[in-house]
């Protein structure tokens, strides 16, 4: 299936005059140029504007418009005056053309918006499971497949994740569904597809059942995320 990317060419660098498909007298702007007595011909150039429109829904990939877009040079003489844009209009009827190339690439790039904490909150008892949540929040171009994966954590001792307090631990994992019943480790994954705005990810996290008492205290771990694509 075929993408559109929407541009606009324009007269000037602020935008505000636009270049119409057709020349009329309410979008033709004319640039003057004066030829000396002994000049019998002058080279000069005719800036061309563009600019893509923001908040379109496209996916990454090179645009190109190669030489469908027609350029036509309109003009009119006078030894007298500048010509007007009437006069520029009504003197032509063979007009100067040729083409133009319009490209842009619209890059395959993620960003990683935030990430948040996981807070177990107060935990009194350790013999039943607490549960949490936070949340990943990213944007991919559309239809860019996407990764979220995350390590291991600081203090993970070759089974589990742990939160450390000094030398005391609390053993927890991370999941991708709410059931955790999907671990979410070295090995799995998040996955998906861009499409153009913000996505959230939940995680979803279980610190117990544990037999052991630990002290009282503030247990914390940190988890690198990682937005590959």
């Amino acid at each position: 299936t075929h993408s559109y990317l929407t541009y606009d060419l324009f007269y000037d660098p602020a935008l505000t005059q636009r270049m119409d498909t057709q020349a009329s007298l309410s979008t033709l702007k004319c640039t003057y140029k004066t030829f000396s007595v002994n000049e019998n011909e002058k080279v000069f150039d005719l800036p061309i504007y563009g600019y893509v429109y923001a908040g379109q829904n496209v996916r990454a990939a090179d645009y190109r418009n190669n030489n469908d877009t027609q350029v036509n040079l309109l003009y009119a003489f006078s030894q007298d005056r500048q010509p007007s844009a009437e006069d520029v209009l009504a003197a032509q009827s063979k007009p100067s053309s040729n083409s133009l190339n319009v490209t842009a690439n619209y890059e395959n790039s993620c960003n990683l918006i935030s990430a948040s904490d996981l807070n177990f909150g107060q935990i009194n008892d350790l013999s039943q499971a607490v549960t949490g949540a936070a949340a990943v929040a990213l944007s991919c171009p559309l239809n860019t497949s996407w990764k979220v994966s995350l390590d291991q954590g600081m203090n993970y001792d070759g089974a589990t994740r742990r939160m450390r307090k000094g030398a005391d631990y609390i053993a927890y994992e991370l999941y991708r569904d709410a059931q955790h019943s999907q671990l979410w480790n070295n090995s799995g994954a998040s996955q998906g597809a861009g499409n153009n705005g913000a996505q959230s990810i939940r995680i979803y996290g279980k610190a117990g059942p544990s037999p052991a008492a630990v002290p009282a205290g503030e247990y914390r771990d940190t988890v690198t995320v990682t937005l590959t694509y």
